[in-house]
């Protein structure tokens, strides 16, 4: 994809190429989670690390595979974290607004992993050629 159809982590997934680096974006972000969630795990609760192990193994299977199940998986446990997150900040628990920061962006990154790995299976399944994208 080139530099001027690139907007951000916003745009719309309107091409194969478009979806593929979108893919490629979002493992990032959750392998990134991934390694945020185990340094705090490994600082305070050990029970964090079973949420960073999931997270890199749901970043693996949708990087490698580009699974929909994986990036379902991701966005489950996402929501689960924002939601404990949030419960934890309203009665006013241990959980601090960078856990919850965190989480929102779990939530966005795996969201888009899995729009874009249901659109590349889907409806953007055919591979254009880059010669035909680049003829117009």
């Amino acid at each position: 994809m080139s530099e001027e159809n690139k907007k951000s982590f916003f745009s719309r997934l309107d091409s194969h190429y478009a979806a593929v680096e979108m893919i490629r974006d979002a493992s990032k972000a959750l392998w990134i989670i991934a390694a945020l969630q185990a340094v705090s795990a490994l600082i305070g609760d050990k029970a964090g690390l079973f949420d960073a192990a999931l997270n890199a193994v749901c970043a693996f299977g949708i990087a490698r595979f580009r699974s929909r199940i994986a990036a379902g998986l991701a966005l489950a446990l996402a929501l689960g974290t924002l939601a404990f997150a949030g419960y934890g900040m309203a009665i006013g628990g241990r959980i601090s607004g960078a856990g919850a920061l965190i989480a929102v962006f779990a939530v966005w990154a795996s969201a888009r992993a899995l729009e874009a790995t249901v659109k590349i299976r889907g409806p953007l399944a055919n591979k254009p050629s880059r010669l035909a994208n680049d003829l117009e």
